[in-house]
Protein backbone atom coordinates (compact mmCIF):
# COMPACT_ATOMS: atom_id res chain seq x y z
CA UNK A 1 0.00 0.00 0.00
CA UNK A 2 1.40 3.28 -1.11
CA UNK A 3 0.62 5.61 1.83
CA UNK A 4 0.74 3.08 4.64
CA UNK A 5 3.45 3.07 7.26
CA UNK A 6 3.27 0.28 9.81
CA UNK A 7 5.21 1.00 12.95
CA UNK A 8 5.80 -1.68 15.53
CA UNK A 9 6.94 -0.27 18.84
CA UNK A 10 6.14 2.38 21.39
CA UNK A 11 4.12 4.91 19.44
CA UNK A 12 3.99 7.26 22.41
CA UNK A 13 7.65 8.13 21.82
CA UNK A 14 7.26 8.54 18.05
CA UNK A 15 7.18 11.97 16.42
CA UNK A 16 5.55 10.72 13.21
CA UNK A 17 2.43 12.51 12.06
CA UNK A 18 -0.48 10.30 11.05
CA UNK A 19 -4.02 10.58 9.80
CA UNK A 20 -5.26 7.20 11.03
CA UNK A 21 -4.17 5.42 14.21
CA UNK A 22 -5.05 1.74 14.74
CA UNK A 23 -3.98 -0.17 17.82
CA UNK A 24 -4.76 -3.04 20.12
CA UNK A 25 -3.68 -1.16 23.23
CA UNK A 26 -2.29 -2.80 26.33
CA UNK A 27 -5.05 -2.28 28.90
CA UNK A 28 -2.59 -0.63 31.28
CA UNK A 29 -1.75 2.04 28.66
CA UNK A 30 -5.31 2.97 27.60
CA UNK A 31 -5.54 6.22 29.54
CA UNK A 32 -2.04 7.27 28.45
CA UNK A 33 -3.03 6.53 24.84
CA UNK A 34 -6.19 8.64 25.07
CA UNK A 35 -4.28 11.59 26.55
CA UNK A 36 -1.57 11.17 23.89
CA UNK A 37 -4.14 11.04 21.05
CA UNK A 38 -5.89 14.14 22.41
CA UNK A 39 -2.69 16.08 21.69
CA UNK A 40 -2.27 14.78 18.11
CA UNK A 41 -3.94 15.99 14.92
CA UNK A 42 -5.50 13.06 13.05
CA UNK A 43 -8.68 12.04 11.23
CA UNK A 44 -9.69 8.94 13.13
CA UNK A 45 -8.49 6.16 15.35
CA UNK A 46 -9.69 2.60 15.79
CA UNK A 47 -8.54 1.06 19.05
CA UNK A 48 -9.34 -1.99 21.12
CA UNK A 49 -9.65 -1.30 24.84
CA UNK A 50 -11.06 -2.96 27.93
CA UNK A 51 -14.87 -2.81 27.87
CA UNK A 52 -15.09 -1.06 31.26
CA UNK A 53 -12.60 1.59 30.13
CA UNK A 54 -14.65 2.29 26.99
CA UNK A 55 -17.80 2.63 29.11
CA UNK A 56 -15.97 5.14 31.30
CA UNK A 57 -14.80 7.05 28.21
CA UNK A 58 -18.27 7.28 26.73
CA UNK A 59 -19.99 8.19 29.99
CA UNK A 60 -21.62 11.60 30.09
CA UNK A 61 -23.11 11.13 33.57
CA UNK A 62 -20.51 9.80 36.03
CA UNK A 63 -17.64 12.16 35.25
CA UNK A 64 -14.04 11.07 35.36
CA UNK A 65 -11.23 13.27 34.07
CA UNK A 66 -10.59 10.92 31.15
CA UNK A 67 -14.28 10.89 30.13
CA UNK A 68 -14.51 14.70 30.22
CA UNK A 69 -11.36 15.01 28.11
CA UNK A 70 -12.32 12.26 25.66
CA UNK A 71 -15.85 13.55 25.10
CA UNK A 72 -14.54 17.08 24.57
CA UNK A 73 -11.81 16.05 22.12
CA UNK A 74 -13.41 13.10 20.31
CA UNK A 75 -16.59 11.81 18.84
CA UNK A 76 -16.59 8.25 20.25
CA UNK A 77 -18.44 5.35 18.66
CA UNK A 78 -18.60 1.72 19.77
CA UNK A 79 -17.84 -0.47 16.75
CA UNK A 80 -17.97 -3.95 18.22
CA UNK A 81 -17.74 -6.07 21.35
CA UNK A 82 -14.93 -8.60 21.59
CA UNK A 83 -15.47 -11.45 24.04
CA UNK A 84 -12.59 -12.55 26.23
CA UNK A 85 -13.09 -16.08 24.89
CA UNK A 86 -11.77 -14.86 21.50
CA UNK A 87 -8.24 -14.67 22.94
CA UNK A 88 -5.69 -17.21 24.04
CA UNK A 89 -4.67 -17.10 26.72
CA UNK A 90 -8.05 -15.78 27.76
CA UNK A 91 -7.95 -12.46 29.66
CA UNK A 92 -10.23 -11.82 32.64
CA UNK A 93 -12.24 -9.08 30.91
CA UNK A 94 -14.06 -8.40 27.65
CA UNK A 95 -12.84 -5.83 25.15
CA UNK A 96 -14.44 -3.46 22.67
CA UNK A 97 -13.31 -1.78 19.49
CA UNK A 98 -14.05 1.94 19.39
CA UNK A 99 -13.77 4.63 16.77
CA UNK A 100 -12.43 8.04 17.77
CA UNK A 101 -13.02 10.96 15.41
CA UNK A 102 -11.19 14.07 16.45
CA UNK A 103 -13.19 17.18 17.29
CA UNK A 104 -10.43 19.21 18.96
CA UNK A 105 -6.70 18.95 19.64
CA UNK A 106 -6.02 19.60 23.32
CA UNK A 107 -2.89 21.02 24.88
CA UNK A 108 -0.89 19.05 27.40
CA UNK A 109 -1.46 21.82 29.95
CA UNK A 110 -5.26 21.65 29.52
CA UNK A 111 -5.17 17.86 29.96
CA UNK A 112 -3.03 18.21 33.10
CA UNK A 113 -5.33 20.92 34.45
CA UNK A 114 -8.47 18.79 34.02
CA UNK A 115 -6.68 15.91 35.77
CA UNK A 116 -5.68 18.30 38.57
CA UNK A 117 -9.24 19.61 38.97
CA UNK A 118 -10.44 16.05 39.56
CA UNK A 119 -8.08 15.73 42.52
CA UNK A 120 -10.37 18.34 44.17
CA UNK A 121 -13.50 16.36 43.27
CA UNK A 122 -15.37 16.90 46.57
CA UNK A 123 -14.66 20.64 46.76
CA UNK A 124 -16.89 23.36 45.37
CA UNK A 125 -15.97 25.21 42.18
CA UNK A 126 -15.36 28.27 44.35
CA UNK A 127 -12.78 26.37 46.45
CA UNK A 128 -11.17 24.74 43.42
CA UNK A 129 -10.67 28.08 41.69
CA UNK A 130 -9.41 29.67 44.91
CA UNK A 131 -6.52 27.13 44.81
CA UNK A 132 -5.45 28.86 41.59
CA UNK A 133 -6.03 32.43 42.76
CA UNK A 134 -9.29 32.86 40.83
CA UNK A 135 -12.45 34.28 42.42
CA UNK A 136 -15.79 32.54 42.00
CA UNK A 137 -19.09 32.39 43.84
CA UNK A 138 -20.18 28.98 42.49
CA UNK A 139 -21.14 26.51 45.22
CA UNK A 140 -21.52 23.63 42.75
CA UNK A 141 -19.36 20.52 42.92
CA UNK A 142 -17.76 18.81 39.90
CA UNK A 143 -20.42 16.08 39.95
CA UNK A 144 -23.05 18.75 39.30
CA UNK A 145 -21.30 20.18 36.22
CA UNK A 146 -21.35 19.09 32.59
CA UNK A 147 -18.13 18.04 30.90
CA UNK A 148 -18.10 21.31 28.93
CA UNK A 149 -18.43 23.33 32.16
CA UNK A 150 -15.46 21.45 33.63
CA UNK A 151 -13.43 22.19 30.49
CA UNK A 152 -14.35 25.90 30.78
CA UNK A 153 -13.09 25.93 34.39
CA UNK A 154 -9.84 24.28 33.26
CA UNK A 155 -9.46 26.82 30.45
CA UNK A 156 -10.00 29.66 32.93
CA UNK A 157 -7.24 28.22 35.14
CA UNK A 158 -4.88 27.82 32.16
CA UNK A 159 -5.46 31.45 31.09
CA UNK A 160 -4.84 32.82 34.60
Amino acid sequence: MKNLILEHGNGFTSNHSFSIFISNLPFSKSRLAIEWLLQKKFLRSVIMVQKEFAEKLMSTQDHKAVSVLANYGFEIKLLMNVKKSNFFPMPKVDSVIILLKQKKVLSKVLISTVNCIFSYRRKTVQNILRQFGIRSTSKKRLDELSGDEIIKIAQKIVRS
